[in-house]
């Protein structure tokens, strides 16, 4: 069997077909941890009662994901709406774009507790919260909810466009098209794997006492060079940063952590069928900047970190002890267990 056709068969006997409700640690629990505790770790990911609000940036980057990664979907998943077609103010709008995102029927906060909560998210001044529940638009709001509800997120026409030229300046220019240009374009010996959603089980503890821990992650994009044997891992992020202070962001959001949980992921699983010692394997966050257009791509060298590796395998043994007693009372020491042995894995 082929290189290509091992490393394909390894990653797909780890693929997550529902990732949202699969099991195992991911890289968001364990950055929510690092920056907010176990408690907060319990309400969102295990319990699932805490109230998070649909990030407007967020919801926009994943657009991109999807026009980039996977334009055979976009239907599937958005509809153009009329947003900036009406009469209806700026503030007015931006408190329905937030109603529609999270706005639940039946659910726990009712539509007029988030009536108030996009009131204040808008940061209307100018009238009172009784005013805007006189200009909102609730026929539209309902329709926009049912979408939804199908399955399908709101956009205006405009982020859409907006959307489709960042796109356009990924593949075009010269320092980010290699990672970004559709999947077809490439070399018969690449393999190009996009939204990868997949598990693998890495051992925490000494070694003889191992207890294993499933890991679950979501990669935008995998190029393997079987040739040149290069393993890609692409991340696509959006910003309205400068791209030459985007940098500072690497730690400040956990980048590089989450850099090396998807190396980690990675390579335990295609370790299963194919041996790595001839690969190299290569972390790149491809940014675009969402006011310009702006793109530039960003090697990320964690190769030799070791104390990046003891921070990510010791916050993986305090969540597995966590989830495995159930107990999520903050630690005031991430000593419980040893870390996680990356360098068995790596």
């Amino acid at each position: 069997m082929a290189t290509k056709d091992k490393i394909s068969e390894a990653l797909f006997d780890y693929y997550c077909e529902d990732y949202d409700n699969h099991q195992g640690i991911s890289q968001s629990m364990v950055n929510c941890y690092i920056n907010e505790g176990l408690g907060a770790v319990k309400e969102k990911f295990i319990d699932k009662t805490s109230k998070e609000e649909k990030k407007s940036y967020f919801s926009f980057g994943s657009l991109v994901d999807c026009l980039l990664t996977e334009p055979e979907k976009f239907e599937d998943k958005y509809f153009i709406s009329n947003l900036e077609e009406t009469s209806r103010t700026g503030l007015v709008l931006t408190a329905e774009e937030y109603i529609i995102a999270n706005y639940k029927p039946g659910g726990m906060f009712t539509l007029e507790m988030v009536i108030e909560d996009a009131y204040k998210v808008a940061g209307i001044k100018g009238f009172s919260l009784d005013s805007l529940k006189t200009k909102l638009d609730y026929n539209f709001i309902e329709q926009s909810v049912k979408l939804r509800d199908c399955g399908k997120e709101i956009i205006s026409s405009s982020s859409y466009e907006k959307a489709l030229k960042m796109v356009s300046s990924l593949r075009r220019s010269p320092g980010t098209k290699f990672y970004s240009k559709p999947k077809e374009e490439y070399p018969e010996h690449f393999l190009v794997l996009d939204q990868l959603a997949m598990y693998s089980i890495v051992p925490v503890g000494d070694e003889g006492s191992n207890a294993p821990v499933k890991l679950k992650g979501k990669i935008d994009r995998l190029i393997v060079d079987t040739d040149k044997k290069i393993i890609y891992c692409i991340d696509f992020k959006t910003t309205s940063k400068a791209l030459k202070k985007f940098s500072e962001s690497y730690f400040r959001y956990g980048y590089d952590i989450q850099a090396l949980f998807y190396k980690t992921l990675l390579l335990d699983a295609i370790s299963k069928k194919v041996d790595l010692k001839e690969y190299e394997f290569v972390n790149i966050i491809v940014a675009v900047n969402s006011l310009t257009s702006e793109c530039m791509s960003y090697y990320l060298d964690i190769s030799k970190d070791d104390d990046l590796m003891n921070t990510l395998g010791v916050n993986l043994s305090d969540l597995y002890y966590a989830i495995e007693n159930n107990n999520f009372v903050d630690y005031t020491t991430h000593q419980l267990l040893p870390g996680v042995n990356v360098n068995s894995v790596l």
